[in-house]
């Protein structure tokens, strides 16, 4: 098992006797990221960079998609609907996991 940088702490989740999670250790969240807002982001050619040994399938219905390099997806369903899906990641802005 890799040893965590200086100043981490390894959280354990323990349930009592009612099912009820408590946090063993305390994490102090906002010091996992080491940027924050569009900083936080990784720059289109890591990505490609990082992305290009997957394979990919090719579908007609999947107007937008892995190849145009966005954050999001258009899938048509039918000739009258299209899923839209997207995905977003933030940073912890806060150290309290459960706000």
């Amino acid at each position: 098992m890799q040893a965590l940088p200086e100043g981490y702490r390894t959280c354990y989740r323990a349930e009592n006797s009612k099912g009820d999670a408590s946090m063993e250790t305390e994490v102090k969240l906002t010091k996992l990221a080491t940027c924050a807002g569009c900083g936080a982001k990784v720059g289109a050619g890591t990505l490609v960079h990082m992305l290009e040994g997957f394979r990919t399938h090719q579908d007609p219905r999947l107007i937008v998609g892995y190849d145009k390099s966005d954050d999001s997806s258009v899938y048509v369903l039918d000739d009258e609907t299209a899923l839209v899906q997207t995905t977003d990641f933030f940073p912890p802005i806060v150290d309290d996991q459960f706000l």
